[in-house]
């Protein structure tokens, strides 16, 4: 009489294949696989921020640099033309360059900045510290604000106000007196009318 063992006669379809238990590794390294695929994408996406962000920087650094000379061309036109003035406006236009020389609170304010010291540069010659609103100390607001106020554009003229009677008629005497061959120390000496006109003749001496 046989007697068969219970394990012998065990049924071999449920034994774990060899194949199964070697696809396993290979499942799990499948499933890792989309995992660092979004990380990878994730470097990449922090990679090309900052490189931007770099580029960004550069982009700035030189649009402040550009404003920068731009600024210290103007204030050297300005600067040059300060001695000659009389002791108003030389008072006037220091406050001004002064003023122009602070710091700007931004690149848009930078820019305003820019554009009054080339509006001041371009009209020096035509006096423009003696006439308002530069014949007055700068506000203490910001450039951006400054510039409003003044309704300054590039295509604005030296004379942003018109003048008064009062300027016209000194500005007419200021003239009178510096075309005298004494510079007006002989008309200084003369009773000054109260009302009425004078006239001056000028008389070029034979040589």
């Amino acid at each position: 009489m046989l007697i068969r063992s219970g394990r012998r006669g065990r049924n071999r379809s449920q034994e774990p294949s060899r194949e199964t238990k070697k696809r396993k590794p290979e499942k799990e390294n499948r499933s890792e696989a989309p995992k660092q695929e979004p990380r990878r994408e994730h470097e990449e996406q922090e990679r090309k921020h900052e490189e931007h962000k770099d580029h960004e920087h550069q982009r700035l650094a030189k649009n402040y640099e550009d404003l920068e000379e731009e600024l210290e061309r103007n204030l050297k036109i300005l600067e040059r033309a300060v001695c000659p003035l009389d002791f108003r406006p030389k008072v006037m236009a220091t406050m001004w360059i002064t003023k122009l020389r602070s710091p700007p609170q931004s690149s848009d304010d930078a820019r305003a900045r820019n554009a009054i010291a080339a509006h001041l540069a371009k009209c020096i010659k035509d006096d423009v510290f003696e006439f308002e609103p530069f014949s007055k100390p700068p506000s203490p607001d910001n450039f951006i604000t400054i510039k409003k106020k003044l309704n300054l554009s590039k295509e604005s003229t030296c004379r942003l106000y018109p003048r008064t009677k009062a300027q016209e008629r000194h500005n007419a005497l200021t003239k009178l007196l510096s075309d005298t061959y004494d510079r007006g120390e002989y008309l200084k000496q003369l009773p000054v009318p109260r009302n009425g006109t004078f006239f001056v003749l000028h008389l070029q001496p034979n040589l």
